[in-house]
């Protein structure tokens, strides 16, 4: 008997694998399902009492450490002073530090009537923003912090959201200092089109 072509005992070994594999290709040939998308932040619940019983501490010692660190005329203090983007004096955080501050008060549900919140808020209103968009920027966001219906923090109600958020009805006033804010973002917009942090 003649001797078989080179490797062909080899090919013969992976005969079987050849052989088990084969239902399998059906299932090859199926193109693959992208993976579910993750809940939205609104939509988790917390089952365990004692979790969802940390999460209102920390909440609570978050809001009275924010509300401690207050300062009399209404704002809330720098934590460090940066240094400049392109040279010339130190850029200055203290209205957007306070707009972030008056922002999570208001997402950890501190009502706008608080004290606290309208003091902040009358202090904000005073200042100039010499950071660019940014100070606008977070000044619009704790204004529509605001004025947004509340949302459960983390699905804190274990509620879905089951109808559309109902327009913002700005006072006249807020209004205004809204439209100024969004004017000044529109002004400091690079002409590449976008704008420095």
């Amino acid at each position: 008997m003649p001797n078989p072509p080179h490797g062909y005992n080899r090919v013969m070994r992976l005969f079987p694998l050849f052989f088990a594999a084969l239902p399998l290709l059906p299932t090859l040939a199926e193109p693959s399902k992208p993976p579910p998308a993750p809940p939205e932040r609104s939509e988790v619940e917390v089952n365990d009492p004692k979790l969802k019983a940390d999460i209102e501490d920390c909440i609570r010692r978050g809001v009275a450490w924010l509300k401690q660190r207050q300062e009399p005329a209404g704002s809330w203090p720098e934590l460090e002073q940066l240094p400049a983007y392109g040279g010339g004096d130190a850029d200055r955080y203290h209205p957007e530090m306070s707009a972030l501050a008056l922002l999570a008060l208001l997402k950890c549900e501190v009502p706008p009537n608080d004290p606290c919140i309208i003091q902040g808020f009358d202090w904000l209103k005073k200042q100039d923003f010499v950071t660019g968009g940014y100070g606008c920027a977070t000044t619009l966001m704790a204004l529509e912090a605001k004025y947004a219906p509340k949302e459960s923090l983390a699905g804190r109600d274990g509620k879905k959201k089951t109808s559309k958020p109902k327009p913002i009805q700005l006072s006249p006033d807020d209004a205004v200092w809204a439209a100024k804010l969004t004017t000044q973002i529109l002004g400091y917009q690079a002409a590449n089109g976008g704008w420095r942090y």
